[in-house]
């Protein structure tokens, strides 16, 4: 995405991505975690794909896109889990702009993410907001 943040509008598509989490990249992703609990996990989710693995990677898609610079505050995140998804299944990942305002030296963008399975099943429903320094990509 190139635009300026200035000029993201409110329903812009900021990203658009489909993705299939195979069985290493649930063991990346547990293993990473660094939970005691690991192998206990790495057995749970031989079929399923951990929830906040999927939240993780569309997250990932918006911050591509937006090329999100470092030192930006996530500042909340709400995500409600529809479905299960299976190891190995295609989910596509959709986000789009829901706010994007300025208070004193702070641009505040909020996104809201949307997963589906293959099928157009839901699996994910979330929103994340983040704020930047406002002149940052004006």
């Amino acid at each position: 995405m190139t635009d300026r943040y200035s000029n993201l509008k409110t329903g812009t598509e900021i990203s658009k991505e489909f993705f299939v989490i195979d069985k290493d990249q649930v063991n990346d992703y547990l293993k990473a975690l660094d939970d005691s609990s690991e192998d206990k996990l790495l057995n749970l989710y031989t079929q399923f794909i951990p929830p906040m693995c999927i939240a993780a990677l569309s997250l990932r898609g918006v911050i591509i896109k937006l090329k999100i610079p470092g030192g930006t505050i996530h500042t909340a995140q709400e995500i409600e889990f529809k479905n299960s998804a299976i190891v190995g299944e295609g989910l596509y990942c959709k986000a789009n702009l829901i706010l994007n305002s300025i208070r004193v030296d702070w641009r505040f963008l909020t996104i809201q993410m949307n997963v589906t399975d293959q099928n157009e099943k839901p699996i994910m429903l979330g929103k994340s907001s983040i704020m930047l320094p406002h002149y940052y990509n004006d």
